[in-house]
């Protein structure tokens, strides 16, 4: 007796094998699809963590965040000028100005203006009797950081003289006759040939008597009282012959 194998083959139906093929392909969709999100949200979330620790440059003109910019400073410094004894020392009392505020310097000359200086240049001015007039234009840097700006006064010496002619019989008439100084300022004698006039300098300087039609008819020299701590003075003037 002989004994043969029998094989049965089973084939899938046509149904089953387009039901796997699609579960197949749906499970590596779902596998891209996974690893894409996981890679973009880690992306966006190290783009994020990026962003948020960088502060915008001031240079660039734009706030950082959480500031706001200023659109006003303050303009410090130091007010000096050169004693008698030829060394610097600071200047108390000065008035200074810049962009609508103003005060004053202190005893060691130094000063504070806040809120001066705003967006574009300001002009900043300096005065005290005494010294001669001091402006400077003044430019801000940018978000309202503060500015140092010193300043260096010169001595405005300033000398009023009293005085008159002497007796000249070729005068018929005293007033009118120009008296002029060797500084380049000049004025005219009134009654009685008084004159009074102001001289910016120090040191010697000379006043001269002249009249159109005869020139010069006299001068005299005159030392001026001036100095650093009595930069302007009064006196009078020995008659003009």
């Amino acid at each position: 007796m002989v004994f043969t194998p029998s094989f049965t083959f089973s084939t899938p139906s046509p149904g089953r094998r387009r039901s796997a093929q699609a579960s197949g392909l749906l499970a590596k969709s779902a596998a891209v699809m996974k690893h894409f999100i996981s890679s973009f949200s880690v992306a966006g979330l190290l783009a994020v963590m990026v962003i948020s620790s960088c502060e915008l440059p001031a240079e660039a003109g734009l706030d950082p965040p959480g500031k706001s910019r200023s659109t006003s400073t303050s303009i410090s410094g130091t007010v000096t000028s050169r004693a008698g004894d030829g060394k610097v020392k600071g200047v108390k009392g000065v008035l200074l100005s810049a962009g609508g505020v103003s005060g004053r310097s202190d005893e060691y000359g130094d000063f504070t203006l806040e809120g001066a200086a705003r967006i574009g240049s300001v002009t900043l001015s300096a005065k005290k009797v005494g010294y001669k007039d001091y402006s400077a234009s003044v430019t801000p840097p940018p978000l309202g950081r503060s500015i140092t700006h010193d300043i260096k006064l010169d001595y405005a010496y300033k000398t009023t003289v009293h005085g008159a002619l002497a007796d000249h019989g070729e005068l018929d008439e005293k007033s009118g006759i120009t008296i002029k100084s060797s500084t380049g300022s000049k004025t005219e004698t009134g009654p009685e040939g008084k004159y009074t006039i102001e001289v910016e300098h120090a040191g010697e300087f000379t006043l001269k008597a002249l009249v159109p039609d005869k020139g010069l008819i006299g001068e005299t020299t005159i030392k001026a009282a001036t100095t650093p701590q009595k930069p302007v003075s009064e006196q009078t003037a020995p008659p003009i012959a």
